[in-house]
C-alpha cells in the first residue's frame, strides 16, 4: 500500500486467516498462520560528515599533533551504517604533508597537524575531508575547512645594507644646517608586519644627532665645531613587535662613526629623474630591473647612489652602483599593495651634498590559484512538474587567492542551450528557469565553470547531472483528428479503411507506443461491420452493399490508461459503380516535321469516366518499341510530346501509329484504348508551328475582362514569321471565356465561370498562301485559381452527439 523504508522498520509479522467464502449450516473451520516479512536495506541515504563547514584560525606556533577539528560520519541506512571518513584533499597539494587525519573509530575522525605551520610562508589552507559509505553504488558526502594562520615574533632584525652590518661611518661637515640628513641606518626583520616593523632608537653623540624613529634617518640636532670635535660613536638600537599581543621583542644594535669636517662650499649633485611612479606585477621575479638613476655632478666630484632610508620599502629594493633599481625581496599584494621612499645622490666629500628622488611602487595583483570544485561530479533528480525558480542542486568552489582575485563566480557554460536552468552567479545555486518536460528531454548534462570575479582569466570546470522523471502528463495525440475515407467499391473483408497515426508522448519518450487501447465508441449503427486493431486500424468486417452514396460516422477512443482523447472518421460509401474511362474522339491524327526541336506539343487525347471519384491515367504503348520511345505522354492530362529530335531526314513521310491507354482506379481496374496517327513530313516542306508548343498558365477567377493570359506566334520550322501565317483558337474554349486577337494575343473575353477549374486550349497555326503549309498545333493548359467569396454553410441545422463526463481534454 506505501513505500517500505528499512531505516524506519526493519521487518513485519503477518497474520494470515483462512476461512471458507460460501456459508453452511454446520461449524466453520478458520485456519490462521504467521508471515514474516524482512525488509532488505539498500543504499539509499547518502552519509552526513559534521560539521560541514569549519573556520578555524591558529597561531603559527602551535604545537605538532594539535587536534584541529574532529568530525563524525553518519549514515541512515541499514545495511550501510559502517560509513568512514576516507579521505583528506586540500586546496595546495604541496602543503598536503601539514595536515593528517586520526580515527577514533569508523565514523570519528581527527584532523590534526601533521608538521609545523609558518606563517611567512602560507597565511592560509583550505581542506576538503570526505566521508564515503560501503553501499552499492557507493554514496559520499564532504566537509570544508578554512584555516587561517596567525603569526608570532621569531627572528631579531638586522641592519642593512646586507642585513649583516653593525657598524656605519660617515662624514659631516662643520658647517651643515641644523636638521639636514647624516645618515639613514637600515634594519630588516623576516617577521610579517607588525611583528617585523621596526622602531629606531639613538644614544651618544653628546646631543648632537637625532634618530626618526621609523626611517633610521640620523639627522644634526645642533651645530658643530671640528675644532672642539671631530669624531662622534653613536649606539644605534632597531627593536621589533610594534604590536601587544604578549610576543617576545628582540633589539638589534649598531655602532655609527661620525667623523666632522671642515667647511666646504660646492655644487650639490643633480638626480635624474627626480621622480618615479612604478607599477610592478607582485611575481615579478628577483633581481627585475625596474628603472635607472643617473646622478651628476659640477664639481667634477665622485658621487654615490643609495636608498637612505627603507622603512616603507622594508629592504624589498636594491640599487646597484650604476643606478639600477633592481626587486631585492619578493613582493605580496596581501600583505602590502604600495611602497614609497626615497633615493638619494651625494657627492663624497666629508660633508656631503645631496639631491633626492622619491619613488612610488604600486604592485599589482596576480592571479595564481584555480579555483577548485568541492566534486568533479554533480547529480539530482526531479520530476518534470518541478517548479520554476526552485533550486535543484547547489556546487561550491574555493579559491586560495586574496581579496578579489579570490570572489569566485559560476556560470553554465555548456548543455543548457535553451535556458532551462539558472545559476546564481555569487553562490553557484541551480535552479529551474523553465518547464522541464520529459517527453522533450530526459536528461541534461550541464558543465558548469567556476571563474575569478575580477578578471575571469583562471576557470574550473564540474559536471552536473540532472535526470528528468516522467510523470502521464499527456494525453494521447492522433494526426489527423478527423478522418474523411473513401470505401473503395466491392471492397472485402480486412480492408484497411484507415491507419490512426497516434502518439502518446509519455510513452513514446520511454521507448514504447504498444500500450495505447484503441475502442470503437460510436459507428452509427455500423459498429458489427468495422473493427479497430491494437495497433489502430480500422478494418472492414463485411462489405457494405449500397447503391447510393452514404456517409458513415465512426468515433474511435485512444486511451493510455488514465488519459485519452477521440478520433472522428467520415467514411463515405460509394454506390456500385462499373463504368469504363472512355476517350472523346475515335482516333487521333496529327502530323509534324521531321526537323522540330524534342519536347515540342504533338497532340492532345482525353477520355471520361462516368463513375464519380475515378481518377484516370494515361499511357502508350506500340508493336513496335522503338516508336514508343520517340514520344512521351503526361499520365494526368494526356498531352503527347516529342521526346528526342528525329535522327535522320526522310525523303518520304513516314507514319506512327501508337496506342493510346487510359486506365481509372476502381476495383477492378477498368481501362480503354485509342489510335493515335502521328505522320512525320520532311522539313524542307516548310510547316508552320505554334509557338509556345505547350504552356501552364494560372489566372484567377475574378480576371478582368481583358486581361492578357499569353501570346500566341506562328512561325515556320526555320523559326521565320509570314504574314501568310495566322493562329486560331481551335478547341477548349469553354463558355467562349478566351478570344485570341489578330496580333496572337490571348485575354479573357468574359467573366470567368467558377464551375471551371482548368482550360485546355488547343491553338492551330494556318498559311494562307499558295503554299499550303502544313501545320502543327499547340496546347495552353489554363488553371482557375479559386477565390474565397462564397460564405461556407452547414450540411445541417442542428448536431447532437453525446460525451462522456470523464472526456480527456482536446477530445
Amino acid at each position: 500500500r506505501s513505500a517500505l523504508d528499512r531505516e524506519m522498520r526493519g521487518s513485519y509479522v503477518l497474520n494470515i486467516t483462512a476461512s471458507p467464502v460460501v456459508p453452511f449450516n454446520g461449524p466453520v473451520s478458520i485456519s490462521s498462520t504467521l508471515v514474516t516479512v524482512n525488509v532488505q536495506d539498500e543504499n539509499d541515504v547518502q552519509p552526513q560528515i559534521t560539521p560541514r563547514v569549519t573556520v578555524l584560525s591558529v597561531n603559527e606556533s602551535i604545537p605538532i599533533g594539535t587536534v584541529l577539528q574532529s568530525f563524525i560520519c553518519t549514515d541512515g541506512d541499514v545495511s550501510t551504517s559502517n560509513s568512514s571518513v576516507t579521505s583528506v584533499t586540500f586546496s595546495t597539494a604541496s602543503l598536503s604533508s601539514l595536515f593528517a587525519l586520526r580515527a577514533q573509530n569508523k565514523s570519528h575522525v581527527d584532523l590534526y597537524l601533521r608538521t609545523s605551520l609558518d606563517y611567512e610562508n602560507s597565511t592560509f589552507h583550505g581542506i576538503v575531508v570526505t566521508c564515503r559509505d560501503a553501499g552499492t553504488p557507493q554514496m559520499s558526502s564532504t566537509a570544508a575547512v578554512s584555516l587561517t594562520v596567525t603569526a608570532v615574533n621569531e627572528h631579531p632584525p638586522q641592519f642593512g645594507p646586507e642585513f649583516t652590518s653593525t657598524l656605519y661611518n660617515t662624514t659631516v661637515y662643520e658647517n651643515a644646517t641644523v636638521g639636514s640628513e647624516v645618515l639613514v641606518v637600515s634594519a630588516m626583520d623576516p617577521d610579517s608586519i607588525g611583528h617585523g616593523s621596526i622602531i629606531y632608537g639613538l644614544s651618544g653623540g653628546n646631543g648632537k644627532f637625532t634618530i626618526d624613529t621609523g626611517t633610521g634617518s640620523i639627522r644634526l640636532a645642533s651645530l658643530l665645531d671640528a675644532s672642539l670635535q671631530n669624531y662622534y660613536v653613536l649606539t644605534v638600537t632597531a627593536m621589533d613587535n610594534t604590536l601587544s599581543d604578549g610576543s617576545t621583542t628582540y633589539t638589534t644594535n649598531a655602532l655609527v662613526g661620525i667623523i666632522v669636517l671642515e667647511a666646504r662650499q660646492d655644487h650639490a649633485p643633480i638626480l635624474t629623474p627626480s621622480s618615479v611612479v612604478l607599477n610592478v606585477l607582485e611575481n615579478a621575479t628577483l633581481g627585475t630591473p625596474l628603472t635607472r638613476f643617473m646622478c651628476t655632478d659640477g664639481d667634477g666630484d665622485t658621487t654615490r647612489l643609495r636608498i637612505p632610508q627603507q622603512v616603507d620599502g622594508m629592504g624589498r629594493f636594491n640599487l646597484t652602483a650604476d643606478g639600477q633599481l633592481l626587486l631585492a625581496h619578493s613582493l605580496d599584494v596581501e600583505a602590502k599593495d604600495t611602497y614609497s621612499f626615497i633615493v638619494e645622490c651625494s657627492d663624497q666629500r666629508s660633508n656631503p651634498l645631496i639631491d633626492t628622488s622619491v619613488v612610488s611602487v604600486t604592485v599589482l595583483p596576480v592571479n595564481e590559484h584555480l579555483p577548485l570544485f568541492n566534486s568533479s561530479q554533480y547529480s539530482a533528480r526531479v520530476p518534470e512538474d518541478f517548479a520554476v525558480g526552485l533550486e535543484i542542486v547547489s556546487v561550491f568552489a574555493s579559491d586560495d587567492d586574496e581579496g578579489d582575485h579570490g570572489r569566485i563566480a559560476y556560470e553554465i557554460s555548456a548543455g543548457d542551450s535553451d535556458g532551462q536552468f539558472s545559476i546564481d552567479v555569487a553562490q553557484g545555486v541551480i535552479r529551474l528557469a523553465k518547464t522541464l518536460d520529459f517527453e522533450s528531454q530526459q536528461q541534461y548534462t550541464l558543465t558548469v565553470v567556476a571563474y575569478e570575479a575580477l578578471a575571469r582569466t583562471r576557470r574550473n570546470s564540474t559536471s552536473v547531472m540532472i535526470q528528468v522523471i516522467d510523470i502521464n502528463d499527456n494525453a494521447p495525440t492522433c494526426t489527423p483528428s478527423v478522418y474523411r475515407q473513401t470505401l473503395p467499391v466491392n471492397a472485402t473483408l480486412g480492408y484497411t479503411v484507415a491507419a490512426l497515426n497516434c502518439t502518446d508522448a509519455d510513452l513514446a519518450a520511454m521507448g514504447g507506443m504498444l500500450n495505447l487501447k484503441y475502442s470503437v465508441a460510436a459507428a452509427d449503427g455500423q459498429s458489427a461491420n468495422f473493427n479497430i486493431t491494437t495497433d489502430g486500424k480500422l478494418q472492414l468486417l463485411r462489405p457494405i452493399a449500397t447503391t447510393t452514396i452514404q456517409i458513415i460516422t465512426i468515433h474511435v477512443n485512444i486511451s493510455d490508461g488514465e488519459m485519452q482523447t477521440r478520433v472522428v472518421l467520415f467514411i463515405t460509401v460509394p454506390g456500385l459503380a462499373d463504368s469504363t474511362p472512355m476517350f472523346l474522339q475515335p482516333v487521333y491524327i496529327t502530323n509534324v516535321s521531321d526537323i522540330v526541336p524534342a519536347d515540342i506539343f504533338i497532340t492532345q487525347v482525353q477520355a471520361r469516366d462516368a463513375d464519380p471519384g475515378q481518377v484516370i491515367t494515361y499511357s502508350l504503348s506500340s508493336l513496335n518499341p522503338t516508336d514508343v520511345q520517340l514520344f512521351t505522354i503526361n499520365p494526368s492530362d494526356g498531352v503527347i510530346t516529342l521526346a528526342r529530335k528525329f535522327n535522320t531526314s526522310l525523303s518520304t513521310p513516314r507514319v506512327y501509329t501508337l496506342m493510346a491507354v487510359v486506365r481509372d482506379n476502381g476495383f477492378p481496374v477498368r481501362s480503354s484504348t485509342v489510335s493515335v496517327v502521328i505522320t512525320v513530313y520532311r522539313g524542307d516542306e516548310q510547316q508552320v508551328i505554334a509557338r509556345p508548343s505547350s504552356s501552364r498558365i494560372t489566372i484567377s477567377e475574378d480576371a478582368q475582362l481583358n486581361t492578357l493570359v499569353a501570346s500566341v506566334m506562328c512561325i515556320d520550322d526555320r523559326g521565320l514569321q509570314d504574314g501568310n501565317f495566322f493562329a486560331s483558337l481551335t478547341s477548349g474554349n469553354i463558355f467562349s471565356t478566351f478570344q485570341l486577337l489578330a496580333n496572337g494575343s490571348l485575354s479573357v473575353a468574359r467573366q470567368i465561370n467558377d464551375s471551371v477549374l482548368s482550360y485546355t486550349l488547343q491553338f492551330t497555326c494556318f498559311d494562307r498562301s499558295a503554299l499550303g503549309r502544313q501545320t502543327i498545333s499547340a496546347i495552353i493548359v489554363v488553371t482557375v485559381t479559386p477565390v474565397n467569396t462564397h460564405t461556407p454553410e452547414f450540411d445541417l441545422d442542428q448536431y447532437r452527439d453525446t460525451v462522456s463526463e470523464d472526456a480527456a481534454p482536446t477530445h
